[in-house]
């Protein structure tokens, strides 16, 4: 189960990143990554709910909405700082976003390994911070965004 969650994840960062440069041109990098922070949270909502179809779609969704979001992150890399200091700001946003996904990745520690039995599993309730630590993340960006990105 760990591994098809693992990979609806990277599945839909992938599909996100093909949609993203399809939508920032029509809408805007403001507009989309407030509508994909926005439907991030959805996403990660789905993960909390205890059915393996909604984590699974929860999974998906988060990952396909946090793909358009590296999209708008890089386009505003590009459109909000000089040529000269892109490269050093470019590798500090995809700093971020690899420090975002082993932070992620290092929060599964308070989940418990499944040589403890489904049971163990079921009664602690780690998880849902897991799956549920994004939505503090997207609701920031949502505020920063709205705030301090014009």
């Amino acid at each position: 189960m760990i591994t098809i969650l693992q990979c609806l994840g990277t599945f839909g960062l992938g599909i996100g990143s093909a949609i993203g440069p399809k939508l920032v041109p029509k809408y805007g990098v403001r507009e989309v990554l407030l509508v994909s922070n926005v439907f991030a949270i959805c996403g990660c909502g789905l993960k909390l709910i205890l059915s393996t179809g909604t984590i699974y779609a929860g999974k998906f969704l988060h990952g396909v909405f946090a793909g358009i979001q590296i999209i708008c992150m890089n386009k505003a890399l590009g459109d909000t700082v000089p040529n000269h200091y892109a490269q050093a700001y470019g590798i500090l946003v995809n700093a971020g976003i690899t420090g975002g996904i082993f932070f992620s990745n290092f929060l599964g520690v308070l989940i418990p390994l499944e040589e403890a039995g489904k049971d163990a599993m079921m009664a602690d309730k780690n998880w849902r911070v897991v799956y549920g630590f994004p939505i503090i993340l997207a609701t920031y960006s949502i505020l920063v965004t709205l705030f301090k990105f014009r």
